[in-house]
C-alpha cells in the first residue's frame, strides 16, 4: 500500500461543467464549449516552513500555477492549445485565467504540464518550444531567504473528462541544524552558513513524470545544464547554539545531485571564525545525495576541540530537532498519515525504535502515545507487542469513526485530527484524514464491452471503476475466489491496478452456469479504506 509519505502528495480536482461557448459544424466535431474547471486541491495538512517550502495542498491558498495545454489532434504531431495560469483560491479551488475550453475535435488527446511558482523574480522559465514536453529553467538565489519549491505536474486525462493534476518536488530540502558538547565554549553563534560550488542553476526536462523513483519513493527529476556557485543564509533572530539541538538558518532548495564536486564545501561561519567541510567527505562518512523531493539535515555538533558535521535524511515534513545526536537512536513508523472515506475504519501501525533511556535525560525508554488535542471522532490504542535485542515494537490501533459533517468546525466535507508518538525527544506525528461519504469509496459497474465481436455468455464484460471522495483513491484487485468456476481470465484479473476511471476486462466460461458467481478483492493503494468485494453473477442469456 502506498501511503502519502512526507512529502506531499499535492492532488488538484478538475472538473468539466457544460457551457455553451459556439456551434460546432462538421463530420469531425463534437459537442464542445465545455469549461474547465479547477475544482478542488484534495489534501489538508500542516503550515508552511520557513521560506517558501509548500508542505502540503494548504501551503498553496492564494499562490498562482502555470497551467499548459498540448493538444495532439488525430494522426498529428502536438501543438500548442492554451499557455495559461491558475490561481488557488481560500476554499481550495482554483480559478484559470483566462478561461479555457475543450476543442471541438474527435480523436485528439490533451496533456496538460501544471508547474509552480509561476511568476516573480526567483520562479522558473517554463518553455515549451516542444509542446510533448515541459522545459524548466531555474536558478537558485545567491540567498537562500528567497528560494522557492520548485514543483511540477503532468496530466493526461481520457477527452472530456476532469483533469487531475498532482505535483510533485523537483528540488532537494537541506537544513542545518547545531548543538554544543562539552567541553564547550560560553556562547556560540552561527552568522552565516554556505554552500560553494554546488549546483546553482540548470534545466529539468519533463516529457512525462519519472518512474525512477528517490529513497522514499518520489518521482526522481534529474536536471542537466547545471552550473555551479555559492549560496548563503545569513541567520537572522535566533542564532545562538545551545546543548539542545536548534534548528538555525534558513531552508535551502537546492538542484538535485549525486556527485558533488571535490570542490564542493560547506562553510560555516561562527563568532570564532570559519568551519570548511567537503561534502565528498561528509557523503563518505555518511552516504546520501540530494534527490527530487527528499530532505538532507546537516548536524552540527561544537565544542572546543572540534567542530563534526553530519548529514540525516528525513522526510520532507520531517522536523530535524528531532534527532538525537549523542546516540544512533531511532523511532520508524510503518505510516505516519492514515486516510479514509465516509465509512468507518481501521488501522494498525507498526512502530520500532531502540530508544533505552541510557542516560537517563527526563524521557521513558521505548515508545510514547501523545492524543492531547486528538479530535474524538479518532481513537489510538498503543500494545507493547515485543522487546528484542534493545528494540522496542509496538503496535499503534487507529479506528475512526463514519464520517459526519460539522459546517460549524469547518468540517463539512472532510475533516482531519492528529496524534504524536514520541522515543526520548524524537517525534512524529500521524496525520488522521477523513472524507464525507460518497458510496463505497471505489464504485463499480459491470458492463458488457461494446468493442468485443463475442455473442452470448461468451461476450467480453468489463468492470468499471469510480472513486468516491475526495475522487483519487486507486485499486488493486488482490484475491479472485471463483469456487464455481465461472472465470476464463483469472490469471489476468488477479493484481490489475488502476485509479478512477479503469477498468477490469473478463469472460464468463461458456458453461458458466446461470447464477453461479465470482468474487474479486478490492484493495485501496493510496489510502487506508477496507477491501471491497466485487460480486461476478453469471447472466441468464
Amino acid at each position: 500500500m502506498m501511503k502519502f509519505r512526507n512529502s506531499i502528495k499535492m492532488i488538484v480536482m478538475a472538473a468539466l461543467l457544460p457551457f455553451v461557448l459556439f456551434s460546432c459544424v462538421g463530420e469531425e466535431m463534437m459537442p464542445c464549449g465545455e469549461l474547465i474547471v479547477v475544482q478542488r486541491i484534495g489534501e489538508g495538512g500542516n503550515a508552511r516552513t520557513r521560506g517558501t517550502v509548500i508542505s502540503s495542498n494548504t501551503d498553496l491558498k492564494g499562490e498562482t500555477f502555470g497551467f499548459f495545454a498540448s493538444l495532439t489532434p488525430a494522426s498529428s504531431a502536438p501543438e500548442q492549445y492554451f499557455n495559461a495560469s491558475a490561481g488557488v483560491n481560500p476554499d481550495l479551488t482554483a480559478t484559470i485565467s483566462p478561461e479555457q475550453y475543450w476543442p471541438a475535435l474527435l480523436g485528439a488527446s490533451m496533456k496538460f504540464f501544471s508547474w509552480y511558482p509561476y511568476s516573480g523574480a526567483d520562479a522558473p522559465t517554463a518553455n515549451f518550444s516542444n509542446p510533448a514536453q515541459m522545459v524548466l529553467s531555474y536558478t537558485a538565489n545567491a540567498d537562500a531567504t528567497n528560494h522557492v519549491d520548485v514543483l511540477g505536474a503532468i496530466s493526461e486525462p481520457t477527452w472530456g473528462t476532469g483533469v487531475s493534476i498532482h505535483f510533485y518536488h523537483t528540488l532537494t530540502k537541506v537544513t542545518f541544524t547545531f548543538k554544543k558538547v562539552d567541553p564547550v565554549p560560553d556562547v556560540v553563534t552561527i552568522e552565516k552558513i554556505e554552500f560553494q560550488n554546488v549546483g546553482k542553476s540548470g534545466k529539468l526536462t519533463i516529457p512525462k513524470i519519472p518512474t525512477a523513483t528517490t529513497e522514499h519513493n518520489k518521482p526522481a527529476f534529474v536536471w542537466s545544464d547545471v552550473t555551479t556557485g555559492n549560496i548563503a543564509s545569513t541567520p537572522t533572530g535566533n542564532k545562538t547554539v545551545t546543548e539542545d539541538a536548534t534548528l538555525i538558518g534558513d531552508t535551502f532548495l537546492m538542484l538535485p545531485t549525486d556527485n558533488f564536486s571535490a570542490t564542493a564545501k560547506i562553510v560555516v561561519t561562527t563568532n570564532f571564525g570559519d568551519y570548511e567541510f567537503l561534502l565528498s567527505e561528509i557523503v563518505t562518512k555518511n552516504p546520501h545525495t540530494w534527490e527530487s523531493g527528499e530532505y538532507i539535515n546537516y548536524n552540527l555538533s561544537l565544542s572546543n576541540d572540534v567542530y563534526q558535521l553530519s548529514a540525516t535524511p528525513l522526510e520532507w515534513d520531517e522536523s530535524p530537532v528531532n534527532v538525537i545526536f549523542d546516540k544512533q537512536y531511532y523511532l520508524k513508523l510503518s505510516q505516519t498519515k492514515v486516510q479514509t472515506a465516509g465509512k468507518p475504519a481501521t488501522v494498525d501501525i507498526e512502530v520500532k525504535t531502540n530508544y533505552d533511556a541510557i542516560p537517563y535525560t527526563g524521557y521513558d525508554a521505548g515508545a510514547q502515545l501523545d492524543t492531547d488535542g486528538m479530535k474524538t471522532w479518532a481513537t489510538v490504542n498503543m500494545t507493547e507487542t515485543s522487546v528484542s535485542e534493545g528494540v522496542y515494537t509496538y503496535n499503534f490501533h487507529v479506528s475512526m469513526l463514519k464520517f459526519t459533517s460539522n459546517p460549524e468546525d469547518g468540517e463539512e466535507d472532510e475533516r482531519w485530527t492528529r496524534f504524536y508518538i514520541s522515543a526520548g525527544n524524537l517525534h512524529h506525528l500521524v496525520a488522521l484524514q477523513q472524507w464525507k461519504e460518497d458510496g463505497e469509496w471505489m464504485n463499480y459497474d459491470v458492463q458488457l464491452d461494446s468493442s468485443d465481436g463475442g455473442t452470448g455468455i461468451m461476450q467480453r464484460r468489463k468492470i468499471v471503476f469510480a472513486s468516491g471522495n475526495p475522487g483519487w483513491w486507486e485499486w488493486k484487485i488482490t484475491q479472485v475466489e471463483d469456487t464455481d468456476n465461472v472465470l476464463l481470465n483469472t490469471e489476468t484479473i488477479i493484481e490489475s491496478s488502476g485509479k478512477s476511471g479503469g477498468a477490469v476486462y473478463f469472460y464468463f466460461k461458456a458453461n458458466a452456469v446461470p447464477g453461479k458467481k465470482a468474487t474479486l478483492t478490492l484493495s485501496n493503494t493510496n489510502g487506508d479504506n477496507p477491501d471491497i468485494l466485487v460480486e461476478l453473477t453469471v447472466p441468464s442469456i
